[in-house]
């Protein structure tokens, strides 16, 4: 029998269980990367992410979460206000808050790694939009318009 503890907090009843990527609130994200919540509250998340090769996330930044990214296995590559920093296994990078970065895959093996955050990332995140990556959303809701004006013609609706 798994031993549990519970702990009395602000009349609430919270069980206390060992936290794993098995057991973790698990979410995909980007092109098909997986994040588990290992911690999730308002002061601090811990994620375990997993990028599949040749990845990488949306430059962005944070307005009050600093983070620190450290890589349990595989290689790569931390983008920090325009400084490329490789980041190989059992090895970590702060990134302070309002400085643009961006995680990327450039092997072709599979990164795990663990993102700390202090307090939490979740809605503080601002996406710094490049050239491309604004012609690519405009693309899409233009397709999107012709598409749903297509069908309300060819339906009538």
């Amino acid at each position: 029998m798994k031993a549990r503890f519970i702990h009395i907090q602000s009349e609430k009843a919270v069980i206390l269980l060992k936290i794993s990527k098995q057991n973790a609130e698990h979410y995909i994200w980007g092109n098909n990367c997986d994040g588990w919540y290992l911690v999730k509250n308002k002061n601090l998340s811990i994620i375990h992410e997993r990028m599949p090769a040749n990845t990488f996330e949306v430059r962005h930044y944070h307005h009050h979460a600093q983070q620190f990214f450290f890589v349990l296995s595989g290689t790569a590559v931390l983008e920090v206000d325009g400084e490329e920093i490789v980041l190989h296994s059992l090895e970590g990078k702060e990134v302070p808050p309002h400085i643009p970065h961006q995680m990327a895959n450039r092997s072709n093996e599979n990164v795990e790694f663990w993102v700390i955050s202090q307090s939490t990332s979740r809605e503080d995140r601002v996406l710094e939009l490049n050239s491309d990556l604004i012609d690519r959303f405009l693309l899409k809701a233009l397709l999107h318009l012709y598409t749903e004006e297509f069908f309300q013609k060819t339906v009538g609706y």
